[in-house]
């Protein structure tokens, strides 16, 4: 059941921040993020970035350090009315959190950058990936805003040439 969040609008756009939101996330409340939403949030934690596409929860634990949020593409949200429906919203926000860590771990920072690039331009529709700041691009793969100028150059001439499977495998190697 889609959730009309009392003090938030339940369809965020792109490049919106939303403070009710921020508020209701930071103090304990679990939302999902509705599996057919086509964006996602961008997290802001301290100095670093979180990113929660679909199917994923937010709030709770997870984000209680959140300083501000940021929708990519037109965002809704579930309520999780059941235990199941919790346990896999949980899972998919874990399984973002473990793609996130394996790209920040990469020693290079141009190829953690173009990974970045590469991941979410599969997780966000058309080209919303292309929509998200330098400076939180960077925040989401622990480099300087410039190399992530960098990363995208590289990012755009190469997924005109080979398909993101691909890449993302030349980046891992």
């Amino acid at each position: 059941m889609l959730s009309s969040l009392p003090q938030a609008k339940p369809h965020l756009q792109t490049g919106s921040h939303n403070t009710a939101l921020l508020h209701r996330l930071t103090g304990g409340h679990v939302l999902a993020i509705a599996p057919d939403t086509l964006g996602g949030l961008l997290l802001v934690k301290g100095f670093y970035v979180d990113f929660a596409g679909p199917g994923a929860a937010v709030g709770g634990g997870f984000d209680r350090a959140c300083t501000a949020v940021y929708a990519i593409g037109t965002v809704r949200f579930q309520t999780l009315l059941t235990s199941s429906a919790l346990e896999a919203a949980i899972q998919a926000r874990v399984a973002y959190a473990e793609q996130l860590a394996a790209i920040v771990s990469i020693p290079q920072a141009v190829q953690r950058a173009r990974l970045m690039a590469t991941y979410l331009a599969e997780w966000l529709p058309g080209n919303l990936s292309l929509t998200i700041s330098s400076e939180l691009m960077a925040g989401l793969a622990g480099v300087l805003p410039g190399t992530v100028h960098r990363a995208w150059q590289t990012h755009k001439e190469l997924s005109a040439e080979k398909p993101l499977a691909d890449l993302r495998h030349e980046v891992l190697i």
